[in-house]
């Protein structure tokens, strides 16, 4: 009898994945919401001290993502990426339990970002590996959905630790722990895939460099690759909307309560976005996506509170729409052997946007307001959007497996 879980066109190593995305975000938005304010409540640091703490973090995945990503493709092996990353990402999050300070803050979200960065091109390489091309919006859409109703899962606890336990922030960071060991177990049962050894080209060529690799990448990849960066100059990290949210006078429970219904809207969008990205286009979906976020900075910088969580909901939507096809365009663009790769060098440059764009943020709301800081990230986000139809000249074909 055909497997149930290979129904829906997605391997099963995919829903493995998922599943184990599903616990390890079940861990982390336990932790994540609460992280900035941890920060501004029990130590009393700046939005600019946030702003560091994300972007150096960040940094860390940026490098990480890259190096992992082509060393995978070096060794032909993806699991010792996946399951050193969630073991150490899981280590993190207890270990914010011992900060006393913000730099110690930064020190533990180092530990879970460098294991995040082990891991996510070398999984994101993998889920490309057991699907077919033409579904590939659909397995990372899958992917992002199950790693969504984690996260979903782990706000709706938080909220009822925090409405439980008001305050005890390190307690929480420690029961936070137990869903994030249970990620490692999981992962710890990942089988190769066969078809990354057998396709390693280091071993056939002796080690190309990687200036071979990058002159060997399509005009299509590069415009993925120039379009996500100059967006995620505007994404700073999600954090600050939750600090706008508790500056307009949110408790903190209030805080988390819309963090949910970003979950809510993420989780349901997910799957039958990469869907969609897969019958009528990824760029199609990704503008819709950054308009989307556009609109939503702008409504959180004149916003009155009554509007934060529709606003939060909205949000949901964007991720939704673009997680799953950012990563399915690039893989449209990949060459088999160069997957980890070209994937690492997209995410290492997106990430360093996304510093740039966190520690931006950070200064523009300690120096001069909260909207400007949001508008300023509205007005990126919409240019970038606008760049995808007059850039579209350098669309290419889907690349065939070479």
């Amino acid at each position: 009898m055909k497997d149930r879980r290979a129904r829906w066109g997605v391997p099963r190593q995919v829903w493995q994945l998922g599943w184990i995305s599903f616990l390890a975000d079940v861990c982390s938005e336990i932790v994540y919401p609460i992280i900035p304010l941890f920060l501004k409540n029990a130590l009393g640091a700046p939005a600019l001290a946030l702003g560091a703490v994300e972007g150096i973090a960040e940094s860390i995945v940026s490098f990480l993502k890259g190096w992992s990503g082509w060393h995978s493709d070096r060794i032909g092996k993806r699991t010792p990426y996946i399951k050193w990353g969630y073991g150490l990402s899981a280590l993190g999050k207890a270990l914010l339990a011992a900060a006393w300070g913000w730099p110690a803050v930064l020190g533990a979200r180092t530990v879970d970002r460098f294991g995040k960065g082990l891991r996510t091109t070398a999984r994101d390489a993998m889920i490309a590996d057991v699907s077919d091309a033409d579904n590939y919006g659909r397995s990372f859409g899958l992917h992002r959905g199950l790693d969504t109703a984690g996260a979903l899962a782990g706000v709706l606890i938080v909220i009822v630790l925090l409405w439980a336990m008001p305050k005890e922030y390190r307690l929480i960071f420690l029961l936070a722990a137990i869903p994030g060991v249970a990620s490692v177990l999981l992962a710890l049962r990942l089988k190769e895939p066969q078809n990354v050894a057998q396709a390693n080209p280091f071993i056939e060529t002796k080690n190309p460099p990687l200036f071979q690799i990058v002159k060997s990448l399509p005009a299509g990849y590069w415009r993925a690759f120039i379009l996500s960066t100059i967006f995620a100059i505007a994404n700073s990290s999600d954090a600050f909307l939750l600090l706008r949210t508790s500056e307009l006078g949110f408790s903190d429970l209030g805080v988390v309560l819309c963090y949910a219904a970003y979950n809510v809207t993420y989780a349901l969008i997910a799957f039958p976005a990469g869907i969609l990205s897969d019958r009528f286009g990824r760029w199609s979906v990704l503008g819709i996506g950054w308009l989307l976020y556009a609109a939503v900075y702008a409504g959180m910088a004149a916003t009155t509170p009554t509007y934060v969580a529709l606003l939060f909901a909205t949000y949901g939507i964007f991720m939704g729409l673009t997680q799953g096809a950012s990563k399915a365009v690039v893989a449209d663009y990949a060459p088999a052997q160069f997957r980890g790769t070209a994937m690492g060098l997209f995410y290492t440059a997106t990430g360093f946007s996304v510093i740039v764009a966190s520690l931006l943020t950070g200064f523009l709301w300690d120096r001069y307001s909260p909207s400007i800081a949001l508008n300023v990230a509205a007005a990126i986000a919409a240019a970038s959007a606008i760049l995808i139809p007059i850039t579209s000249v350098f669309a290419r074909p889907k690349t065939s497996v070479v």
